[in-house]
């Protein structure tokens, strides 16, 4: 196939806030495997002031500065750039495909087009378990502005097949128009080196590791009663660390977090940190728990698995794709079951190193570089006239 011109709209994403840890991530992450991958295509990299450098700029990868601040709460302007600035700048660079990774795009797509979907959390989830904490407005722009760029993309990427059942069901994207991408787990960054050697672990207690964002849907009340339990039955001397975003319930998750505190557990809230900080938490980790109610991947338990850190996590949605039979999976509602089976890793030195073992070898699965083979061959498809 000859070489293509391939846009990339990074626009929307700002390093700590948003979408979350895991969308940086995967834009990171892909890009610089696509560096990695010599597919012979050029890039071109929408970028914003706060993100350039987190990307390259040199070879097959041009970077061109979108005009306008990315901050969340300037909204118009997100919108200003992703209808009506980004599709002049595809046309002027006459790029073959725009993939725009972060689940909308362009009304009227200016070429062939590429969607990433990494989930239906926010606008169908929230509405039917959580009225209200996603406002209406909100959630049903994102509704329609995610179903449109599926339903108009060549080719859409979902990170799990649990996503990719969700569009078929809500959105009413056609099966072949998906493909099923999953993110992976040999983060390139300096932290992430197995070279790297370990933080030592400030002297304290052990601790077991949640990286959650403080939103409804990560069930982080329903982790603590869990923990609280644990600790009772199993007589753990464990802490509990939380880190991730503010989420979008920051105030009342915030609240469940600081009661448990009061009321005597020994809980951590860290918030958002660096790749250095996140990278000694799990190395100090006796444990990772996980417990949402819904995903659309869920990283951390394969970042945990990756490291050896053994995991218990939800079996719902896409967390059993990714954690197999590696991790102990729970019933993220039922406190007393994740209460046993934190205790049980805790407790078991023979089972937590088999699931460290387990664990291991299932992160091995999920490279960077398979992520990004399978997203240029999406951009040839598409590219091919994959529009349904």
């Amino acid at each position: 196939m000859r070489p293509l011109t391939i846009g990339i709209d990074l626009f929307p994403l700002v390093p700590g806030v948003g979408r979350g840890g895991g969308f940086h991530r995967y834009a990171a992450e892909l890009v610089a495997a696509l560096e990695r991958l010599d597919d012979g295509h050029r890039y071109v990299l929408f970028v914003n002031r706060r993100n350039g450098d987190l990307f390259p700029c040199e070879g097959r990868f041009r970077q061109l500065l979108a005009p306008l601040a990315p901050e969340r709460e300037l909204w118009p302007l997100r919108l200003a750039w992703q209808h009506v600035l980004l599709p002049r700048l595809a046309r002027r660079h006459r790029l073959d495909v725009l993939h725009s990774p972060f689940d909308t795009a362009p009304l009227r797509p200016p070429c062939h087009s590429v969607v990433t979907l990494m989930d239906l959390i926010g606008d169908v989830f929230y509405p039917a378990r959580f009225p209200g904490e996603v406002s209406f407005a909100k959630a049903r722009y994102l509704f329609h502005a995610k179903r449109s760029a599926a339903r108009r993309a060549d080719v859409v990427i979902c990170a799990s097949q649990a996503t990719a059942r969700d569009a078929v069901r809500h959105y009413g994207v056609t099966e072949e128009a998906i493909r099923v991408v999953p993110l992976g787990a040999d983060h390139s960054g300096p932290a992430w080196s197995s070279s790297r050697p370990s933080r030592p672990s400030a002297p304290g207690r052990p601790y077991v590791l949640s990286v959650v964002s403080l939103s409804s849907h990560k069930n982080v009340a329903g982790l603590l009663h869990a923990f609280r339990l644990a600790r009772e039955r199993f007589h753990l001397p464990h802490e509990i660390h939380l880190v991730g975003m503010p989420g979008t319930a920051p105030g009342r998750v915030g609240r469940s977090v600081a009661d448990a505190a009061a009321a005597g557990l020994p809980v951590r809230s860290l918030g958002y940190v660096d790749d250095e900080t996140l990278r000694a938490e799990y190395d100090g980790a006796s444990l990772l728990a996980f417990v949402p109610l819904i995903e659309g991947f869920g990283l951390p338990p394969l970042e945990a698995m990756a490291l050896g850190v053994p995991v218990v996590a939800s079996r719902v949605s896409s967390i059993a794709e990714v954690c197999g039979d590696a991790a102990l999976l729970v019933e993220p509602e039922d406190a007393a079951g994740t209460a046993d089976a934190i205790g049980a890793a805790l407790t078991d030195p023979g089972l937590a190193d088999r699931l460290r073992q387990a664990g291991r070898a299932r992160a091995s699965r999920f490279t960077w570089e398979a992520t990004a083979r399978a997203t240029s061959a999406a951009y040839e498809r598409a590219a091919n006239g994959a529009r349904r």
